[in-house]
């Protein structure tokens, strides 16, 4: 079953990777400089790229030279321990959020100055990322440890979590805090804000209302129901498990394994069902294909023009 699920997560990342490569390429070209949404999506999207190639670069070995030990070392406690993982999925689930308040300051506040685009809404947003994301990866960091005599990195969850240790004691704190803010505070929020944008949209029966009520639907289902869908699980079991019952570590490790494996899902299924069904997504695709389609029209009307030219001269 773990071989499998791993298949699975790597299938995953790696569709995602080649579908959110294709947007980023196509939205930096094509995207509308005035549009400020598409620096969201931009974002949203080289988030989910960078998270699977992370993935990807975890599941390398150690390299067995002692020349090496520094790196073997660096690679332990950053890739192997999935804290920069960790640290990618809160700053999404924070951009997410950002990406709610967005569209709460304009439909239920277009009067207001406040704008998240202006300096210091930027920066303070900015720095609570910063902090999502340092506060996501600190507990991992310190999960593992390197031994450069066996090439080797061992999980070190059971000592650091025991019941009799202050230490121990401090990350079960840290994992709550992990849960409140990370995870609690960006979903909950996010859905307050898209609740009161639909009962403001829900008074207006005009057919470009609908099409944002449609466009708001799915960001509201990628952006907080399916994040939650994905990362619900993986959160609660790993910052409520091995940091919380270091018995169950032991005992369950590779279901655990396989939860955080499953989480692969969310980049790939954001990305798709985005392409699909989102039209900040599609107009950049649509304008790709009359980009290729107009070489092809000049060549047949320069055909067009030497045949008639053609004729003339007879």
């Amino acid at each position: 079953m773990a071989i499998s699920l791993r298949g699975v997560s790597h299938t995953a990342y790696i569709i995602g990777l080649f579908v959110n490569t294709f947007i980023l390429i196509v939205m930096s070209r094509f995207r509308s400089k005035q549009d400020y949404q598409s620096y969201f999506d931009t974002t949203q999207n080289a988030l989910d790229l960078t998270l699977g190639i992370v993935h990807l670069m975890s599941s390398f070995p150690l390299v067995t030279l002692p020349q090496m030990s520094e790196w073997n070392r660096f690679y332990c406690h950053l890739f192997l321990s999935r804290a920069l993982i960790w640290a990618i999925i809160s700053a999404r689930g924070y951009v997410n959020l950002f990406v709610a308040t967005h569209f709460f300051i304009k439909i239920a506040l277009p009067f207001t100055r406040f704008d998240l685009h202006q300096r210091g809404p930027f920066w303070i947003s900015v720095f609570l990322i910063v902090c999502a994301s340092v506060l996501g990866a600190v507990p991992h960091l310190f999960s593992t440890s390197y031994l450069p005599d066996s090439f080797t990195c061992t999980s070190n969850r059971t000592d650091l979590v025991s019941a009799h240790n202050q230490l121990g004691m401090t990350f079960r704190i840290g994992s709550l805090l992990v849960i409140v803010h990370n995870y609690l505070v960006p979903i909950s929020m996010a859905s307050y804000f898209y609740y009161h944008i639909f009962l403001l949209l829900r008074r207006s029966s005009s057919k470009a209302v609908t099409v944002v009520k449609q466009e708001l639907l799915i960001r509201f289902f990628l952006d907080v129901f399916a994040y939650g869908m994905c990362y619900t699980v993986p959160y609660w079991t790993v910052f409520l498990g091995c940091y919380w019952d270091p018995s169950v570590v032991i005992k369950r490790s590779a279901q655990y394994e396989n939860v955080i494996l499953m989480s692969s899902l969310y980049p790939s299924l954001y990305s798709v069902i985005s392409l699909c069904t989102r039209r900040s997504y599609r107009r950049p695709c649509e304008e790709l294909v009359r980009q290729l389609c107009r070489p092809s029209e000049r060549v047949h009307d320069s055909s067009q023009i030497s045949s008639i030219s053609g004729l003339s001269g007879h």
